[in-house]
């Protein structure tokens, strides 16, 4: 479940009703949409389909305080609803066909890989 909990301040309330405001757009987009808009995130940015960027978007640092409104307070929970609406091999299949440029045949390999690995470790 995606965290909104925390709120007290103006500000807070103000993060909250952004980030839920742009889950609902989410929810209308596909798993590849979905896909892009996470990486878009994962490097910090604010996707167009997202809506309009929070406001002073470019100035916001990265990660902040619980009382500093930061990059992060919007994109944690966004990338927190992607993660639960889209399997991470089909986030991770993204990211390695469109940043690392790889094929399917080697993610696969490299998936089953990780796979392997990590039932190894739970056996152990």
């Amino acid at each position: 479940m995606i965290n909104l909990g925390r709120i007290k301040k103006r500000q807070d309330v103000d993060i909250k009703d952004k980030v839920l405001d742009v889950i609902s757009k989410l929810e209308k987009l596909t798993d590849e949409e979905l896909c892009e808009i996470w990486n878009t995130a994962n490097n910090w940015g604010w996707d167009s389909r997202m809506g309009e960027e929070p406001e002073n978007w470019s100035n916001l640092q990265l990660v902040g305080t619980r009382e500093e409104r930061s990059r992060n307070s919007y994109l944690g929970p966004i990338n927190c609803y992607i993660h639960m609406v889209v399997s991470d091999k089909t986030l991770l299949r993204h990211h390695h066909i469109q940043n690392l440029h790889r094929t399917e045949k080697e993610f696969e390999k490299w998936w089953c890989a990780e796979v392997r690995q990590a039932i190894e470790q739970k056996v152990q």
